[in-house]
């Protein structure tokens, strides 16, 4: 008889884009799986790929009592219903309500997957109240997966997570890599991506690369301060920037201007991940200047599957999926100039960033395998049970 697995997240993008190839893996295993998420776009397209079964839930990501308590009720209703064996639980807000109704409905396999931390970008009495809400989800589960070993690190050293319940994968990330995830044949290029492109193969410019949610707590604001001495100082340098507007922490509208109105910067906005190989293709350098605690940041890993060194904050999580003058360049978060001065080194020392990229590119296919994740969580699934 199939062991019936509870996935519960605020929205499906996660199952979407961080368990590719692992739903069917664990459906191999005898897991039969559920998911309950947001009614999106991201549902019907993860349900289609995995064959799972889908119960769409709105749950809110910023607290809101009446809405929350609602959540809750549902939730509870929903694995009364399943009956499930093990019930995993990411995001702040889903695994707090999802693990508390997966307690309350005496679910023996309690899983937490840590993607981040809300707490860790916060200070004074927010940090004190995320941090109870992420530790309420530690308390109520019986395994805690931190998708990085510098987010474990934190989490034990916050007090969050306790050091019997936490655990992270070899050297970190939610699914491992493929480069092939990444090149799909029908994915959808924008044409000035494409228009780029051809420019720089008939007369050659190096290329910046962004990729993420367009916010501040991502360093939009960071990178463009950078940029605004960069562009004077090389002419025919572009700024590629793949994503999203997150209204939820809204970019400075004066910096959203200066990039809108700069002909040499190009706003592609959200790309699917089987376009994104193109764009890595593309670019010469990988920019991420995360302000706060990340996962892991999974851009890291892909941009190195195409010989991209990578400059990243040196923060939770990117720390990680860096090497530090090996595979990249770790800089202080929130350092305009001194991102500024590590961009420089790679334009003007080509050699380098080529040996950086090669180095990132062995260390990614050789060490984050989507195997390993896949062995290791059915692994920790199989002791739950």
């Amino acid at each position: 008889m199939a062991h019936k697995l509870v996935y519960i997240y605020t929205s499906a993008s996660m199952p979407l884009f961080f368990q590719k190839g692992q739903n069917l893996f664990l459906k191999d295993k005898g897991f039969e799986i559920h998911l309950i998420a947001s009614d999106d776009i991201y549902l019907n397209q993860v349900k289609e790929r995995d064959k799972l079964f889908t119960y769409p839930l709105n749950i809110e990501r910023r607290p809101s009592i009446f809405k929350d308590i609602y959540s809750l009720l549902k939730i509870i209703l929903l694995l009364r219903r399943i009956k499930p064996d093990i019930v995993h639980a990411g995001a702040p807000k889903s695994s707090f309500l999802g693990l508390l109704a997966a307690w309350l409905c005496r679910v023996k396999g309690r899983f937490f997957a840590c993607h981040g931390t809300i707490a860790g970008r916060h200070q004074g009495l927010s940090r004190v109240f995320y941090r109870f809400i992420e530790k309420c989800a530690a308390f109520w589960a019986k395994r805690v997966w931190c998708v990085s070993p510098s987010l474990l690190e934190f989490m034990n050293s916050e007090g969050i997570v306790p050091k019997d319940k936490g655990f992270s994968i070899g050297q970190g990330s939610a699914n491992g890599f493929k480069r092939e995830w990444l090149e799909e044949e029908d994915a959808e290029i924008p044409e000035a991506v494409k228009t780029l492109r051809k420019e720089k193969d008939n007369s050659y410019f190096p290329i910046i690369l962004f990729i993420g949610r367009i916010c501040s707590d991502k360093g939009i604001e960071i990178i463009t301060e950078a940029w605004v001495k960069l562009r004077e100082l090389y002419p025919k340098l572009r700024f590629l920037i793949i994503g999203s507007h997150d209204l939820t922490n809204p970019v400075d509208n004066n910096v959203l201007n200066l990039l809108q109105n700069d002909d040499r910067v190009i706003l592609s906005g959200y790309l699917s991940p089987g376009a994104l190989g193109y764009c890595y293709e593309t670019a010469d350098i990988l920019v991420a200047p995360s302000l706060g605690c990340e996962g892991f940041l999974n851009v890291v890993g892909e941009a190195s599957l195409f010989s991209l060194p990578v400059i990243a904050s040196n923060v939770v999580g990117p720390r990680d999926a860096v090497v530090d003058g090996v595979t990249g360049t770790l800089v202080p978060p929130s350092d305009p100039k001194l991102l500024c001065d590590a961009i420089i080194k790679y334009l003007d020392n080509p050699e380098l960033a080529k040996k950086h990229g090669q180095a990132g590119r062995e260390r990614y296919e050789n060490y984050f395998k989507p195997e390993i994740i896949w062995e290791t969580l059915y692994s920790e699934y199989s002791k739950l049970l």
